[in-house]
């Protein structure tokens, strides 16, 4: 019963980061899209000045994502163990 309560209150830390890191992404995403349109360069042209702003955004955009990503699987794992536990229990009583 301890393991079960344990892998909930694992899941339920989970479930928060994973809903603040949506978050995030939400965020960045905004403040990805807020920027203006940066016109390709073409031999010869200066470097645009939200060039490195944009490029540091989206940086940070796929690192986001890549949490998340790395979270949704990390829940999944200690959802399946907690349903597993769940079939143990049920099938001992």
């Amino acid at each position: 019963m301890a393991d079960r309560r344990q892998l909930e209150a694992e899941l339920a830390k989970l479930d928060a980061r994973l809903a603040d890191e949506r978050q995030a992404v939400s965020v960045v995403r905004c403040q990805l899209d807020s920027r203006p349109l940066i016109p390709a360069p073409s031999v010869g042209a200066a470097w645009h000045p939200e060039a490195h702003a944009v490029a540091e955004l989206r940086a940070v955009l796929a690192a986001r994502r890549s949490t998340v990503s790395r979270l949704e699987v990390q829940r999944a794992a200690v959802a399946a163990r907690l349903e597993q536990a769940k079939r143990f229990n049920q099938g001992g009583n």
